[in-house]
């Protein structure tokens, strides 16, 4: 009796001191000394949170002169920036809750989820226009994905009661981010290609339909149906007065400030579009003008011509255009406001939305120098 008792009892103690062991590493609240691929995907995307710093503080900053403006760039960058910053922490420290962190930001920081890449400095060395932003996103779901993976498995550490409970608000959110990442992707329309008018071209091409061109118009433009709005940037060949005319029918401002000069077609360069079909660069001695389209107070005009021999357009939904003319050439773009090439004309529209309204005052902000607030 004596023997089978000491027996039982040292089974018993070095049962009770596995179990309260393996407790331990149940605990989510535990730091791990390996490094999960959890922990890794912390990191990048707490950079990815601190990446957000810039526009909540430029809403901040801008709300003192433009409030609905500073009030959208703080409604776009602080929720989705406060997410990703305790997520990414929550990574880190291998709690759960940095997991519902990143899930909720990536499905829902953005019309089809947030197309910001977690993976750092990714943006230097890819680029390849408008799409770009789908590849981006698709390396985040992916990055999800692991996450989802990783999170499932440490789920099994817990109590039953708990395991339940957190693969189903696991489930849920994957379900519903999946379907909103999926409709907002619906609501996005690109499209590349030519054409003979510019009277043809999405949605601008009403207001558009006197504007003299030659030859064929090389456009790419990027559609929302919610906020209901357009991206395009349009290149093709026209005359001076053609583009003079088309500066009168809408009354476009001419601005003679360098400085405003330089922030001129913005979307072009983010785009890198071919520079030899989209020009993007002019001088200091090329004409610029800045309005709205006269049948659509919501568009934002730039217009930039070359005092040699071409003229570009390129136009942006949310706020520019810009436009290229030549006697051979002319350029036009639909879409955030970058540079044309030399000797062109640029400018850049907003369709009516929302985001064009923000685009109006943004661009009223920019062109201070050399136009009136109000056009």
């Amino acid at each position: 009796m004596l023997f089978w008792g000491l027996v039982f009892g040292r089974r018993s103690e070095t049962a009770w001191l596995e179990k309260h062991d393996h407790a331990k590493t149940m605990n989510p609240d535990t730091r791990h000394p390996s490094v999960s691929a959890g922990t890794i995907i912390g990191w990048c995307v707490l950079a990815a949170g601190i990446g957000q710093v810039p526009i909540i503080v430029a809403g901040l900053l801008t709300a003192r002169v433009l409030p609905q403006a500073g009030l959208l760039l703080l409604i776009l960058g602080l929720p989705s920036g406060l997410l990703l910053f305790l997520g990414g922490l929550g990574l880190i420290w291998r709690q759960f809750a940095g997991y519902y962190c990143v899930n909720l930001a990536t499905f829902f920081a953005g019309i089809g989820g947030f197309k910001s890449p977690y993976i750092p400095f990714i943006k230097r060395f890819i680029n390849f226009g408008p799409g770009t932003e789908d590849l981006f996103l698709a390396l985040n779901l992916l990055l999800v994905a692991v996450l989802a993976f990783e999170h499932w498995g440490r789920l099994r550490n817990l109590e039953l009661s708990k395991q339940k409970t957190h693969r189903i608000w696991l489930v849920a959110l994957m379900a519903l981010g999946l379907c909103s990442v999926s409709i907002g992707r619906a609501m996005i329309h690109r499209e590349k290609g030519e054409k003979t008018r510019a009277a043809e071209l999405p949605v601008v091409g009403s207001a558009l339909q006197d504007f003299q061109t030659s030859g064929k118009l090389a456009y790419i433009s990027v559609q929302t149906r919610f906020p209901r709005g357009i991206t395009s940037v349009f290149s093709g060949t026209s005359t001076e007065p053609a583009v003079l005319a088309l500066a009168d029918a809408h009354h476009l401002k001419r601005m003679d400030d360098p400085a405003a000069h330089k922030k001129f077609l913005p979307q072009v360069r983010a785009w890198k579009l071919n520079d030899t079909v989209f020009p993007s660069k002019f001088s200091p001695n090329d004409w610029y003008y800045v309005g709205r389209l006269k049948t659509m107070p919501k568009v934002v005009i730039e217009l930039v011509y070359r005092n040699a021999d071409e003229l570009t357009f390129d136009a942006w939904r949310a706020g520019k255009s810009t436009w290229r003319s030549s006697p051979h050439e002319h350029h036009w773009r639909v879409g955030v406001p970058r540079p044309y090439t030399t000797d062109t004309c640029s400018g850049m529209g907003l369709h009516r939305t929302r985001v064009g309204k923000f685009a109006e005052q943004v661009l009223e902000e920019i062109g201070a120098h050399g136009a009136s607030k109000r056009l």
